[in-house]
């Protein structure tokens, strides 16, 4: 049976402010250095790009990766990001980020009905530092007009 391993503390926090080159509201990302019980480190960022303007996505996004690359720990980022699987913005994010739902084949809506919502929040994680265990989206949850995305990560070791 494989250990869990659970998030022992956190530190660094910060935020990032995020481009918006076509007006509209702010937006930033909060990250956090999270560390585990085993004293493994990894960064975590969460956002909600901007629904409005696809420019602003795209800088949004750019400006994430640009950060992420810069830190020194593996890295996870989240969020209501506000564009689909077929979209530019989705089809722009380098090949070593991969998505928690598609590598995991769940494509349901995390958003709206069902039947008639859109998948727009997702789990990044870069695939060089992690493999995905599992992966769900907890539709039962219905305490906001978006459905919890929820996975099990676990962090490579350094000679896999």
């Amino acid at each position: 049976m494989e250990k869990e391993y659970w998030s022992k503390k956190g530190s660094n926090y910060h935020t990032v402010n995020l481009p918006n080159p076509a007006g509209g509201e702010p937006r930033a990302i909060a990250w956090v250095k999270a560390e585990l019980k085993t004293l493994e480190e990894f960064y975590f960022g969460t956002t909600h790009l901007c629904h409005e303007f696809e420019a602003n996505r795209i800088a949004q996004l750019d400006s994430l990766l640009s950060y992420a690359a810069t830190l020194d720990k593996p890295v996870i980022w989240v969020g209501d990001l506000n564009f689909t699987p077929d979209s530019p913005e989705y089809q722009r994010i380098p090949n070593h980020w991969k998505e928690a739902g598609a590598v995991a084949g769940d494509t349901l809506n995390t958003y709206g009905t069902p039947e008639t919502g859109a998948r727009i929040d997702y789990i990044w994680y870069d695939s060089r530092k992690f493999d995905l265990v599992e992966y769900k989206v907890l539709s039962h949850i219905t305490i906001s007009d978006h459905y919890p995305v929820w996975a099990v990560l676990r962090i490579k070791k350094q000679n896999e």
